[in-house]
């Protein structure tokens, strides 16, 4: 299992979201729960289409779940039965119910891939091949979230959309203080507005709550993903992304007197 999860780790580093090719189980949200065996302290990997969120886990600490994006591992640490899991598509997409049962008599570690309904019955069309996107600050941080986070294969650039240079040093200064570390990922333009992928990273030994008033620069909006509280330096949430949204290309709107709108 261990070999597993290098994989999975090593494929998401690379910038797929596809599952790894691997002997998998599949299971169809059709808006029923999906059950799902574990066995007692042996880890099982859930793989979904997108990045996800946890947002209820009833089997609280029954089970030791660790989530990478768009997968789960799950480890079962007593029996029990029917314990619902809820997960949400990632940016505020489907919530899925996994129903979880644990028995000490069950050997179940096959990898499982949830598939989604729609996409198995959709075809594309003209439209869908190039759409247009209504451009504003929060239709373009959604798209940003989706083109980091989202599988490869359902990405699709709107119309006007375009990947342009950041023109900076791989590590900038976006705070003040030398707490957070922050690089540049990825940049785009569309219509009136540019959308900048940071990451940012954690240089204390202590928990970090990153406040945005604390910017360098002209920023129209600043949307941290999943979260501005960063663990210390060297745990495995010590990073998060920043997706910011600017009038002036992202060279220029650092350098540019402070202002953040909101």
């Amino acid at each position: 299992m261990k070999r597993i999860k290098w994989l999975i780790t090593a494929f998401a580093t690379l910038s797929s979201m596809h599952a790894v090719a691997l002997d998998f189980e599949h299971a169809l949200w059709d808006k029923t729960p999906i059950h799902i065996n574990l066995s007692l302290d042996e880890e099982r990997l859930i793989h979904f289409s997108q990045a996800i969120s946890i947002i209820d886990n009833e089997a609280g600490d029954k089970i030791a779940i660790l989530k990478i994006q768009d997968a789960l591992y799950i480890k079962a640490k007593e029996e029990f039965n029917n314990q619902r899991l809820l997960v949400q598509l990632m940016p505020q997409g489907e919530v899925i119910i996994l129903s979880l049962s644990a028995d000490k008599t069950i050997h179940a570690n096959k990898p499982i891939d949830i598939l989604i309904e729609k996409e198995t019955d959709a075809k594309p069309t003209s439209d869908d091949n190039n759409p247009h996107l209504d451009i504003n600050a929060i239709t373009f941080t959604r798209f940003a979230i989706q083109s980091i986070y989202a599988p490869e294969r359902l990405l699709v650039i709107p119309e006007g959309v375009g990947r342009v240079p950041m023109q900076t040093h791989h590590q900038v200064t976006l705070f003040y203080g030398a707490s957070i570390e922050a690089r540049p990922l990825i940049s785009w333009h569309g219509g009136e507005f540019y959308v900048t992928a940071v990451e940012l990273r954690n240089q204390l030994n202590k928990e970090v709550v990153i406040d945005p008033r604390h910017m360098i620069g002209n920023w129209q909006t600043a949307t941290f993903y999943p979260t501005n509280i960063l663990t210390g330096r060297g745990t495995k949430s010590d990073t998060t992304t920043l997706f910011l949204i600017s009038d002036r290309s992202f060279n220029e709107a650092i350098i540019g007197p402070r202002e953040f709108v909101r």
